[in-house]
């Protein structure tokens, strides 16, 4: 089993998080998260929200094999 998050955790990697909530108020649902960020409260369930990772991924900004436009140099 995966491990499952609560409010105020950090979130301990980027990428795409399952959000369960109890009681059930809403289906389950997928959302983005940023390292170093921090999971937040449900406004209707308050604490009894929960994350799970679904899917990690590198911040685009951050992967070692891409550079941001200004930076692109063609190979001569």
């Amino acid at each position: 089993m995966r491990e499952r998050l609560q409010p105020g955790d950090a979130v301990p990697s980027s990428g795409v998080y399952k959000v369960v909530h109890a009681p059930v108020h809403v289906q389950p649902h997928y959302v983005i998260a940023l390292h170093g960020g921090t999971f937040p409260f449900c406004r209707e369930c308050f604490q009894s929200v929960r994350f799970e990772l679904a899917l990690a991924a590198l911040d685009l900004s951050l992967h070692p094999l891409f550079v941001s436009g200004g930076d692109y140099r063609e190979n001569s």
